[in-house]
């Protein structure tokens, strides 16, 4: 099935999960997903996720609009859709103390935001 007036904006794989800020924003969803190969998936009704969950995920997507805001390119936007962007089109890495996560001279194409935590920026001399 082709959507030429949609654009793919996350290509989900497995361990991915979406569905989390339409879920606790109470928002209809402000995406399409459909299967791009035949695809299995597990299904957590909301009060089960909240049972789990509890505030931890709303507690985490809060703390990162909170820091997008103070960065001069997502300025403009309100929370909510920081929140929105922050769930959609951004994915967290999370490093150990004294895990690289690139080397000088790889290529990647993608921007870092700090989040939680600190880096460290080496340079060979």
């Amino acid at each position: 099935m082709r959507f030429h007036h949609l654009r793919e904006v996350a290509s989900l794989r497995i361990g991915d999960s979406f569905g989390e800020y339409s879920l606790l924003s109470n928002k209809s969803r402000n995406s399409t997903c459909y299967a791009k190969k035949p695809v299995t998936l597990a299904r957590l009704s909301k009060a089960d996720y909240l049972q789990i969950s509890g505030n931890s995920f709303q507690q985490k997507i809060g703390e990162a609009a909170n820091v997008l805001q103070k960065f001069d390119i997502f300025s403009r936007f309100s929370r909510r859709k920081l929140e929105q962007f922050y769930c959609y089109y951004m994915f967290e890495l999370n490093l150990r103390k004294g895990q690289y996560l690139f080397r000088e001279g790889d290529t990647y194409l993608g921007v870092f935001f700090i989040v939680r935590g600190r880096c460290e920026k080496l340079k060979e001399d």
